[in-house]
């Protein structure tokens, strides 16, 4: 073996363990407000991909993951960085803008890292037993009323496992479940533990109490349904959902809360939608009106908050009172489009579009080995939904992982290794 075959076997190693720091760090395990941040192994991957793009420059782009990682790359960039000088907070747009050039690098090592089937495989393990590791810790909060930090379930009846002060777990279970599902069955060639997997994942991401995931685990199971080659476990797959819903709504006092006020609608007008959908209604109206206003640039990325007042409509708005604080638009597209006006819609739409025509275009086997990053993805981005802003740095890294392994796995050889994710 030569230098610079050690010294890509050292890039590789180093950058797929980074890529498992970004998941392993997702909880603050009880430190403080924050813990330890996904936010730390991205930069760290930054660093390594300015230094890639610095020695490699000449072949990098010769790669196509990299070419098509540049085009996303761009597309998200160039709205943000538009909508900096008329941003209700310029300095904070300004460094959203900044972050999403580091991101750059960091997706250029991810791709580079994660280009051979050996080292996705090694990834989606690891991450799987990260994944038990939260299961186990949250069923201890559930039966216990304590996790293994200290972490105690919260007054209203919510688990939260390793994630002190949010409900994160739930919809970071829902996305990385298509990973470790697929990881499951290169392990084992049956159903049983990846079910059993599924069923456990469910109901801890249940038992948070967030609606949201309802719809991201459908969809995990309608991927998994369409993927899934005719056998006997095709079918009872449908059923698991459904049964694990209902069982979880009994454990649960706010799940069956919730589901109670849907009972009592008598009749459809928008303050009865506002108050089912926790007043996101109100939210989402409030995002078009800055659209509305500001259809080029928006009012800024990030600065959602802070032009909330000057744009909601109702008098009601509790938000707009300051009763309530409200952080983002509860919704991905309404929040880009808000904040970054319609060239932003425009480009994230054109981003998604492109990655669903090269998973498309790719042959059978390197679908195969792209379709649990491509699902874990689709958790997050299907539009029927609610979804905690794109640009925060606990959550854009992992969402940058899971590109950059789809990309590379598209990459790859049309006939993908024994064992390949």
């Amino acid at each position: 073996m030569n230098w610079p075959d050690i010294r890509n076997l050292k890039f590789t190693a180093v950058g797929t363990f980074l890529a498992l720091l970004i998941v392993a760090f997702i909880p603050n395990f009880g430190i403080d407000k924050y813990g330890p941040s996904s936010a730390l192994p991205a930069a760290l991957l930054g660093l390594m991909g300015v230094r890639l793009l610095g020695k490699e420059r000449a072949t990098l782009f010769a790669v196509p993951a990299q070419r098509r990682w540049a085009m996303i790359a761009l597309l998200l960039f160039v709205p943000i960085l538009i909508s900096v000088p008329a941003s209700y907070q310029v300095r904070y747009s300004a460094s959203v803008a900044a972050a999403m050039v580091i991101y750059y690098f960091t997706g250029a090592a991810l791709i580079k890292a994660l280009g051979g089937d050996e080292r996705r495989l090694w990834l989606a393990r690891w991450i799987g037993l990260v994944l038990i590791f939260w299961l186990a810790d949250s069923f201890v909060q559930y039966g216990f009323g304590r996790d293994l930090f200290g972490i105690a379930i919260t007054p209203d009846g919510r688990v939260t496992g390793p994630f002190e002060g949010n409900l994160r777990q739930a919809m970071f279970l829902a996305m990385l479940m298509p990973v470790v599902i697929a990881a499951l069955r290169t392990w084992n060639r049956g159903w049983v533990w990846a079910l059993l997997f599924f069923a456990a994942a469910a109901t801890i991401a249940l038992l948070s109490g967030v609606r949201m995931v309802l719809v991201m685990l459908a969809i995990v199971v309608a991927g998994l349904f369409l993927h899934l080659p005719r056998s006997c476990w095709k079918w009872p797959l449908l059923a698991v959902l459904p049964v694990i819903v209902v069982l979880v709504i009994a454990l649960s006092p706010v799940l069956k809360q919730r589901m109670a006020l849907f009972a009592e609608v008598q009749q459809l007008d928008f303050a009865t939608v506002d108050r089912l959908l926790s007043f996101r209604a109100g939210i989402w109206e409030t995002g078009f009106n800055m659209l509305r206003d500001r259809p080029l640039t928006g009012v800024g990325a990030g600065a959602f908050e802070k032009a909330y007042k000057d744009y909601a409509s109702r008098p009601d708005d509790v938000f707009a009172r300051g009763a309530a604080r409200v952080y983002h638009a509860h919704q991905v597209y309404v929040s880009f489009a808000a904040e970054t006006g319609v060239p932003g819609l425009l480009a994230l739409m054109g981003a998604l579009l492109l990655c669903i025509r090269w998973y498309w275009e790719a042959p059978p086997e390197r679908r195969a080995r792209a379709w649990p990053y491509a699902l874990a993805l689709t958790v997050y981005f299907f539009p029927i939904n609610t979804q905690p802003p794109l640009f925060n740095h606990w959550l854009f890294p992992v969402l940058l992982l899971l590109l950059a392994a789809m990309l590379a796995a598209l990459d790859g050889p049309d006939k993908p290794a024994a064992g390949a994710v």
